[in-house]
């Protein structure tokens, strides 16, 4: 099997439109969030090249954990299990840093270099890897992904401006530049075991979030006051206790439903940000939601 950008969604299964060129190549596409390739690995040093198009002016590319989702609007640069590297010269990790490279990602062959055992990622325009980082000796890596240990990780990119496309090489023979030491072209087969559908196991779960981690999730309708349609909105999921921020990622825009899996019980407080400026008030629940309001 080829190592492509994947047809289906990695954990629904469901299929996505877009791709061309024997999958490699991902076109802009307004129904998803992102792409994401056949092959996730959850340790190893890994090295692929994305070419972006001359007209990439509005997408961003980078690597993706599986709880991810592909749903639009969950674009890579929006959600705590991604790090992207944006068309406007911005890194964003974990939806929340920001750095500026200083260099764009148009027309470019971009490598990426990522360390999954120490969770580090390096950028790299046309073989000059960016804010001096160097991937072979460990030094001043672009950003790391800490926050999900123990996940599975995925190249991934979002293609959101129209004609702009963005074609992955995880070939070793179809790379232009020479992989830094000690990385290697992706391989076969996925850590993923391709259990669509299915929740990760527990103790993958634990390793990932040593403080929050567990079976239960919350899922939940993000509504307006005085609306019936569902609403997509940005949402942070914060112990109730210390107001600590805990995940924060987009309701669905179909149901309207945002889906925090793979939580301990305990007690926890929902809001939603309302990027429209609209002032208008947008409730989730009213509630504190205990083990009683979690779903294993």
């Amino acid at each position: 099997m080829a190592i492509t950008w994947s047809p289906t969604q990695i954990l629904s299964g469901a299929a996505i439109t877009g791709l061309s060129n024997g999958n490699l190549t991902a076109s802009s596409n307004g129904s998803i969030g992102c792409y994401f390739a056949n092959v996730g690995k959850r340790s190893g040093k890994w090295y692929w090249e994305i070419q972006t198009s001359s007209d990439y002016s509005a997408s961003m590319l980078g690597v993706s954990a599986l709880q991810h989702s592909q749903v639009y609007p969950n674009w890579i640069d929006r959600t705590m299990y991604s790090i992207a590297w944006r068309a406007d010269n911005y890194i964003v990790s974990h939806a929340l840093i920001r750095i500026n490279t200083g260099v764009s990602t148009q027309n470019a062959r971009i490598g990426i270099a990522f360390d999954v055992d120490q969770l580090r990622v390096w950028f790299a325009r046309n073989n000059v890897w960016v804010l001096s980082g160097d991937p072979a000796n460990d030094i001043n890596p672009t950003a790391t992904s800490t926050w999900f240990e123990g996940s599975i990780f995925f190249p991934s990119v979002t293609v959101s401006g129209s004609g702009e496309s963005a074609t992955l090489y995880a070939d070793a023979s179809n790379f232009t530049y020479t992989p830094p030491t000690g990385f290697s072209a992706l391989t076969e087969p996925s850590d993923w075991t391709g259990l669509v559908g299915r929740a990760l196991p527990t103790s993958s779960l634990l390793r990932r979030d040593m403080e929050d981690g567990g079976a239960l999730s919350i899922i939940e309708p993000v509504t307006r006051l005085n609306a019936i349609p569902p609403q997509s909105r940005r949402v942070r999921l914060c112990d109730q206790r210390s107001g600590r921020l805990v995940r924060e990622q987009w309701s669905d825009p179909t149901t309207g439903e945002v889906d925090f899996q793979y939580l301990r019980e305990g007690q926890w407080v929902l809001y939603a940000l309302d990027h429209t400026y609209e002032h208008e008030a947008v409730i989730i629940s009213d509630r504190l939601a205990t083990v009683d309001g979690l779903r294993p």
